[in-house]
């Protein structure tokens, strides 16, 4: 994957939120598509209204992906004012999302939450499990207690080999 540049930062804070949305999940899809060529990983893409461009149900998340026998339930959320989820988790996840998270880890799942700060050149890749229980019970996320990586979002490749790929 091409790895994002400054100017394409640039012009995606200039973006509706909507569009910014959808501008990470395509960044985030060709890395996962190219992935697919060339490392032991499969993606799926889970449609809903939105990606599918007509009325559809609820999905339990954006992606799931399988790779060296980890199964994964991948949500991704960006913004250009927020600086990491801490600071949005309740406006950015829904409580069907929050419990979708919940219920893939219960089932041995590795769910995953990708926040994308667009305006701080930040990505971060939160357990899903403990984002799922901070948004039900109406809590910040406390970096103390929920385990995350984060890295620039420059250099998304590198971070989503490590996490996706490298460590299993």
């Amino acid at each position: 994957m091409k790895p994002i540049t400054e100017k394409q930062l640039t012009k995606a804070c200039q973006l509706e939120s909507s569009e910014l949305g959808k501008w990470f999940e395509h960044k985030c899809e060709e890395w996962f598509w190219e992935a697919q060529e060339n490392y032991p990983f499969k993606c799926i893409r889970l449609y809903d209204t939105h990606t599918a461009g007509n009325y559809m149900p609820a999905t339990d998340g954006d992606y799931v992906i399988m790779s060296k026998g980890t199964g994964f339930l991948v949500e991704v959320k960006c913004s250009a004012k927020h600086s990491s989820l801490k600071s949005c988790l309740s406006s950015h996840l829904s409580k069907g999302q929050a419990q979708a998270q919940r219920l893939y880890a219960r089932a041995g799942g590795v769910p995953v939450v990708v926040f994308a700060s667009v305006s701080e050149n930040v990505v971060e890749i939160w357990e899903g499990n403990c984002v799922g229980q901070a948004r039900a019970k109406g809590v910040r996320l406390s970096v103390a207690e929920c385990p995350y990586i984060s890295g620039k979002l420059t250099d998304m490749d590198k971070l989503f080999y490590k996490f996706f790929v490298g460590s299993r």
